[in-house]
This record gives C-alpha cells, sequence and structure tokens, in this order.
C-alpha cells in the first residue's frame, strides 16, 4: 500500500514538472510585438466623385434641392460645433423617398458633412455614387 501511494506521488509530481516545463517552453517562443501602430483613414470623395445624400424625405427638402443645383457643403468642427465650408455638390436625380445622389464639383467631402440650403439640410451618408 505503501508503495502504491508512493508511485502515485512520484506520477502527480511527474505531471506537475511536465506541465509547468510546457508553460514555460511555450514561452520561450512568444514574441511580444509591442504596441502596433494605428492606422487611420479617411476616406473622401473629391471632385467628379459621386456621393449620397439624406434628406429624409421632408417635404421642404424636396422642395428645395433641385436637380443640377450646386450647393455648398459644410463640416462641423470643433467643441462648439462651428461650420467650415468644405466644398460643393451638384445635385442629382432623388433616389427613393429619403435619398438624393450628387457629384462634388469643389473641395473634399466625406461622410457626416452636411449640404446645406436656407433651413433644408442633407447629410453625406454614402461615397462613390456613380
Amino acid at each position: 500500500m505503501k508503495s502504491i501511494k508512493l508511485l502515485l506521488s512520484g506520477s502527480v509530481f511527474l505531471g506537475f514538472l511536465a506541465l509547468t516545463g510546457l508553460v514555460a517552453a511555450t514561452n520561450v517562443w512568444a514574441v511580444d510585438l509591442g504596441v502596433q501602430p494605428q492606422i487611420k483613414a479617411d476616406v473622401v470623395s473629391r471632385t467628379g466623385d459621386g456621393i449620397r445624400l439624406f434628406h429624409g424625405g421632408t417635404e421642404e427638402a424636396k422642395k428645395l434641392f433641385c436637380n443640377g443645383e450646386v450647393v455648398p457643403v459644410y463640416r462641423y468642427v470643433g467643441r462648439h460645433l462651428q461650420t467650415k465650408e468644405v466644398g460643393k455638390v451638384k445635385i442629382g436625380e432623388f433616389a427613393g423617398d429619403h435619398y438624393v445622389d450628387g457629384v462634388v464639383v469643389e473641395g473634399e467631402v466625406k461622410p457626416g458633412d452636411v449640404a446645406m440650403k436656407k433651413s433644408a439640410a442633407c447629410l453625406v451618408v454614402d461615397l462613390n455614387k456613380q
């Protein structure tokens, strides 16, 4: 009985040693890559690119935004959300009940910018619409 206990405790001890050796071996080959640089990319439409604008289906927007009309595009910047003109868009055909297609004629436009005319506005939601 004593030899069985000794054999069992020896097996447990050897298993523990094998497990710690395995963990140590995996750490030897582990490579620390450190902090990887983050890539920041802004998708921007430039002159001649097609875009899609969201007008929400309001009657005012449908009346104010006419096919072929050039409308300034603004971007909200800073803590106090000041507007800055970033380009101009030529309004195209209405696409469904809530969208209108357009073409950038000046500047650089990206999603989140707003095409404004009087009290109506359209949000730039999708770029590269042809």
